[in-house]
């Protein structure tokens, strides 16, 4: 009788063990998904910032899109009743701020999306969103990489000093040896990358690089791995020129030539010779010339994306970097404009 109340007993205690156990590893889950869908919403509203820098208007719209589309499972994730159980009070708060946040988001779709929408203005918005979502997203957990400046959220000009402090998993500083590893976006020089070192004190510093367009900082470090994103508006436009050209050129002659690398390969060509009498005049007469040799690529199906490098004293390139999408298929070319003085 003693043995059957024993073996009765035991039985419920390892049932009441394997429901907990369930119950712990499911909320586990739903708190790891949550946060895996968090990162993955501010890695691409990121994304379209980046891509907005670099004046890739539809990438930008896309990779919006994209995050717009999470925010429904986030939303019902955050109101599971497993991570209610995990998070608490913090859950209903999740749902909330997502909830808003998706407001946000439609407002910087339409900024994006509207042909009168202003570059500047375009910007700004999108600096709201991923603000934004790096908030939202903080709330389930402490990030591992903070910038100890946190009131740009990661957007800056060229030549500016960024710092970052690395944290543990309880938030304190980790006293461990980073590694390290800093990427430019899309082809600009948003960071400087051989900028990037560490301070006495643990801090990572790094400077801004010349040219509009993102940068992944990813490091790893106390047993965890976290990436953030860095913004470069660029230099200051000049009234008058197209956004990036170089305002610093000389009067003069300089000589035009292109080449071209992608399904058509074309080596450097020499293109024309024109003189500077005046720089806005000039990039007028320039822009005219790259838009010529670019003009098969000017069809709906595909997209130009152009990015001016500095003058560096003796020239400076314009590349363009054109998609086209067919039936599904597509296919990549870019061409290398080098504007070299005389």
């Amino acid at each position: 009788m003693w043995a059957a109340r024993i073996a009765t007993r035991a039985a419920l205690a390892a049932l009441v063990a394997a429901v907990l156990f369930a119950a712990g590893s499911a909320r586990a889950q739903v708190g790891s998904t949550l946060r895996t869908d968090l990162d993955a919403l501010v890695e691409r509203v990121g994304m379209a910032s980046a891509a907005a820098l670099s004046q890739d208007t539809a990438a930008a719209s896309a990779s919006l899109a994209d995050a717009r589309g999470l925010l429904p499972q986030l939303v019902t994730l955050a109101r599971d009743p497993a991570a209610v159980q995990e998070l608490g009070p913090l859950a209903r708060r999740l749902a909330g701020r997502l909830g808003a946040l998706q407001r946000v988001l439609e407002h910087a779709q339409a900024a994006l999306d509207s042909p009168v929408t202003r570059a500047s203005r375009r910007m700004r918005v999108l600096r709201v969103a991923y603000s934004g979502s790096m908030r939202v997203a903080a709330l389930a957990g402490k990030p591992i990489l903070v910038e100890t400046n946190s009131r740009t959220a990661g957007f800056h000009h060229p030549g500016d000093q960024v710092t970052f402090r690395v944290l543990g998993p309880d938030g304190a500083p980790c006293t461990e040896p980073p590694t390290l590893v800093v990427e430019n976006q899309f082809g600009a020089t948003a960071v400087d990358v051989s900028s990037v070192h560490q301070l006495a004190d643990g801090t990572i510093a790094l400077t801004m690089g010349d040219e509009a367009g993102g940068a992944r900082v990813t490091v790893t470090a106390c047993g965890r791995s976290s990436t953030r994103l860095l913004f470069n508006y660029g230099p200051k436009a000049v009234n008058g020129l197209p956004a990036g050209f170089p305002a610093n050129l000389p009067m003069g002659t300089y000589a035009l030539s292109y080449a071209a690398s992608g399904v058509v390969s074309i080596p450097e060509t020499p293109l024309a010779t024109l003189p500077n009498l005046g720089v806005h005049a000039f990039a007028r007469v320039v822009v005219t010339t790259f838009q010529q040799v670019a003009a098969a690529y000017a069809s709906p199906e595909c997209s130009i994306v152009v990015r001016y490098s500095p003058f560096d004293g003796s020239s400076f390139t314009a590349t363009f970097s054109v998609t086209c999408t067919v039936d599904g298929a597509s296919a990549s070319e870019t061409i290398i404009f080098r504007v070299r003085r005389i």
